[in-house]
Formats: C-alpha cells, structure tokens, sequence
C-alpha cells in the first residue's frame, strides 16, 4: 500500500495474484483501477507525498511509474 502525506491518496496491487494497480482519491472510500498499468504480482507500491507520481514492482515488472487518476 502506498499512501500520500495527507492521506487522501492510496494506491494498492495484489499479492498473491496478477493484478491491476487500483487506486483511491478519497481516502479509500472508492477505487479505480490505473488503467495503464500490467498485470503484475506486486511486491512494492508507493506513492509521492502529494499523491500525484505511483513507483511499483512486481515479479514480471522490472518497475512501474504512473500518475494517478484524478
């Protein structure tokens, strides 16, 4: 789980399974899935303290870099 400084922003992956990163603008009330990102195994997820840059790796994945839904 990555969370922002704030904590308005979340992003999260599975762990056991492939899947999408989904992530959550509004303190985990409701999520999306980041659509540009692999199916992966993730094995680290974070965010930047603003919420707006998310770094992932997976087993597949070498490393992911996205921007978050708005």
């Amino acid at each position: 789980v990555g969370i922002s400084d704030n904590g308005q922003v979340m992003a999260v992956g599975g762990d056991n399974t492939a899947s999408k990163i989904y992530v959550s603008a509004d303190r985990g009330t409701t999520w999306l899935e980041q659509a540009d990102s692999p199916n992966a195994v993730w094995r680290s997820i974070d965010i930047n303290s603003d919420g707006t840059s998310i770094a992932a790796g997976g087993n597949t994945i070498k490393i992911y870099v996205g921007t978050p839904p708005t």
